[in-house]
């Protein structure tokens, strides 16, 4: 048998993806015998997308006969864009080595299918804000594209990368957009500006015709904007505004409070006037007593004549607060100073305070004493006008202890502390004198004089205030913080430092030194203790709490 001759009216077929084309293909029989032909579509690709109608035809010797070749090619990724050759083959039915084939080919156009989100669509900032571009190619050939950002009023910066994207078939590419402001303000209200991202062919598109206003299948254009906040906001500006208002409510205060001298101010520079105290202890001594203060070198105490003129100077101690003048002449007035020395500086002298010694021991009663009188050698109250009248000036010193009296009128005398000679002095601060009869008694519960005994009870919110102090380890500091007490009134008292280790005399140091504090109160307030020491200005007051712990 001979072969056919078989061959397509157009060999070279175009069509786009999702589209058609068709071929007509031409069989002749060159065989003496009527023949039937089977017709098949060769080739990867348009095999696939082929169609035959119809598939078998029959014909006679010396004819020719004619059947249609459609192409049809899917939408999408699978269909790639180029030229693909392909053939159609006329197989003989009878005979299956008797066949012959037509070539051809086939180009697939370019399909542009791009996807474009950008994220977030709108930032905000002070300064920038953040994007980021995903694109994805649904066409059905491979892309590169250029990214190119821009805005209409030309306030922003941008900055892309990368700027070029290469996207095979059915790929996503992944950009970052950094936008900045070129003009950021400090107040106001805040500025949506708008911008665009255009990712088009690189390299581009040369233009043919007149522009398209369909949008262009090869770009991607996507729409965004960055909204602009002032540099301050309103609550940063409030909280500005306070706090101007709080540094400058401050600095009025520093400059305008009182300066209070702190401890250091207290043990360093000129000493304080001294505020000293004379009592007369008995007929040949006299106490002096003065408020102690810090770091202090030595106290000199100027003995006056009666004209006033210095007629001897002592030094003591200077961490004592108290000092006695002994061998001294009964029934005579005598008078001091106290000048306070720091290193190499020296205080202002104090106040002049003078003091009446008592009268010449008188011989004792021989009749007995009765069961409530003190054993024999007890104090003894004297009465008349040779009693200690001139143990304080009549117009005391600021911070000076008040001076009692002993008149013809019943004053009471402050009971003579450690007497000497024939005094008959026991030293006990138990005991008081009577002024009416010479007879001695003992002292009444709650009197200052019983105060040196048990500790006072306090609670955790109370306060007192310290009118004066005696170290304990003073020289007959018991009887002297007696004195101290009756000389300040019915309302002084007494307690002793140990009794309440959490006190501190002043704010931040450690617990004073063991002594005994003469107090009024308790206040049940700061503020009520404190009243008491603003009334004495110039006197030594310090209001503390004994339980501040509970």
């Amino acid at each position: 048998m001979t072969d056919p001759i078989v061959r397509l009216e157009t060999p070279q077929l175009t069509v786009e993806p999702g589209g058609q084309t068709r071929a007509i293909l031409t069989v002749r029989n060159l065989g003496t015998i009527v023949e039937g032909f089977r017709l098949q579509v060769l080739g990867e690709g348009p095999s696939e997308w082929a169609e035959i109608s119809p598939d078998e035809i029959q014909v006679y010797p010396e004819q020719e006969a004619t059947a249609v070749v459609v192409f049809s090619p899917p939408i999408g990724t699978t269909t790639r864009s180029g030229t693909f050759p392909f053939g159609v083959r006329a197989e003989s039915v009878v005979d299956p080595s008797t066949s012959a084939v037509a070539e051809g080919d086939l180009e697939i156009g370019r399909v542009f299918g791009l996807q474009s989100k950008l994220t977030p669509v709108t930032s905000s900032g002070r300064w920038r804000g953040k994007h980021f571009i995903e694109l994805t190619n649904w066409g059905n050939s491979p892309v590169q594209l250029r990214l190119v950002a821009g805005d209409p009023d030309d306030r922003l910066a941008f900055l892309l990368g990368p700027e070029t994207v290469d996207l095979p078939l059915g790929v996503t590419g992944h950009a970052r957009l950094m936008v900045k402001t070129k003009k950021p303000f400090l107040r106001g209200a805040q500025v949506r500006l708008p911008f665009q991202v255009v990712a088009e062919p690189d390299p581009p598109d040369v233009p043919t015709g007149p522009p398209s206003l369909l949008p262009n299948p090869r770009r991607a254009v996507l729409d965004g904007a960055f909204t602009q906040r002032p540099i301050l906001s309103k609550l940063t500006v409030t909280v500005a505004v306070l706090g101007v208002l709080a540094l400058a409510g401050g600095i009025a205060y520093a400059l305008t409070r009182p300066a209070a001298a702190g401890p250091a101010e207290l043990a360093q520079g000129q000493p304080r006037t001294p505020q000293l105290t004379a009592l007369a202890r008995n007929a040949t001594t006299i106490q002096l007593l003065w408020q102690d203060q810090s770091n202090i070198t030595t106290y000199r105490i100027h003995e006056l004549t009666a004209d006033g003129k210095t007629s001897g100077v002592q030094e003591v101690d200077g961490a004592l607060n108290t000092h006695p003048i002994e061998e001294l002449q009964p029934s005579t007035k005598y008078c001091f100073e106290l000048e306070a020395v720091r290193g190499d500086q020296s205080s202002p002298v104090s106040d002049v305070r003078c003091a009446t010694t008592g009268p010449a021991e008188a011989s004792a009663s021989p009749s007995p004493a009765p069961s409530s009188a003190p054993p024999s050698g007890s104090s003894v109250a004297v009465s008349g006008s040779a009693a200690a009248a001139d143990a304080l000036p009549s117009s005391p010193g600021p911070g000076a202890p008040t001076s009692a009296t002993a008149g013809g009128q019943g004053g009471v005398v402050p009971p003579p502390i450690g007497g000497s000679g024939g005094s008959g002095s026991a030293g006990s601060p138990q005991s008081a004198a009577s002024s009416a009869g010479g007879t001695a008694t003992s002292a009444p519960s709650g009197s200052p004089a019983a105060s040196t005994g048990a500790a006072p009870s306090f609670t955790a919110n109370q306060f007192v205030t310290v009118l004066s102090t005696v170290p304990v380890a003073q020289d007959k500091s018991a009887e002297l913080a007696e004195v101290s007490a009756q000389q300040l009134g019915p309302q002084a008292k007494i307690l002793r430092t140990k009794d309440f280790p959490d006190l501190r005399l002043i704010a931040g140091t450690g617990p004073p030194i063991d002594s005994y504090l003469i107090y009024t109160g308790p206040f049940g307030t700061r503020e009520e203790a404190q009243k008491l020491c603003d009334a004495r200005p110039a006197a030594f007051c310090l209001v503390v709490q004994p339980k501040p712990n509970g």
